[in-house]
């Protein structure tokens, strides 16, 4: 019975062991992932010359890390403009309002944040601390999906280098 205990206790934290070791490799592996993502498209970024190139980088970047439909809007001359987007998305009039009042306000908006839960869109502002410069539409393909918190993370840090060269461009562009 002594044998039997001493076994079973040892196993037990054997065990306890083996799972710490698994979850630390998908970590790990999942730190590289994002990394190298984010590498990706710095190195996008830092090509761009114009606000087109920025929202072109972010477009593709977004749909080749995720299955989801996207558009990037900028304002332009004081209005938010489309600049690009997947093929099959479009925004309707309360999408437009939601997207205008996420530049305004630079908070997340839609799908399953206040104030808006319905249109099937997930708004995230492209700003600085001192500038709001456009947002990432997002529309999972299924209408149930939700977004992770790692997935919210590398978007809102694909949002923040979209930021920073925006305002390098602009600044750039400005200076010429």
């Amino acid at each position: 019975i002594i044998t039997f205990v001493i076994l079973f206790i040892v196993g037990v934290i054997i065990s306890v062991l083996i799972t710490r070791a698994k979850d630390n490799a998908t970590a790990a592996r999942l730190g590289e992932q994002h990394i190298s993502t984010l590498y990706l498209l710095s190195e996008n970024l830092t090509a761009a010359a114009t606000i087109d190139d920025i929202a072109t980088a972010l477009l593709d970047n977004i749909e080749k890390n995720f299955v989801w439909k996207v558009a990037v809007l900028f304002v332009k001359k004081g209005t938010l403009r489309m600049i690009a987007s997947s093929k099959e998305i479009t925004l309707d009039e309360k999408q437009w309002a939601e997207a205008n009042m996420c530049v305004k306000t630079g908070i997340d908006i839609g799908l399953k944040t206040s104030p808006f839960t319905n249109s099937g869109l997930r708004f995230l502002p492209i700003n600085t601390a001192t500038d709001n410069f456009g947002v990432l539409a997002i529309k999972p393909l299924k209408p149930d999906e939700t977004i992770t918190i790692e997935q919210e993370r590398i978007l809102h840090s694909f949002a923040s280098l979209a930021a920073l060269a925006t305002s390098r461009v602009r600044s750039v562009n400005q200076q010429a």
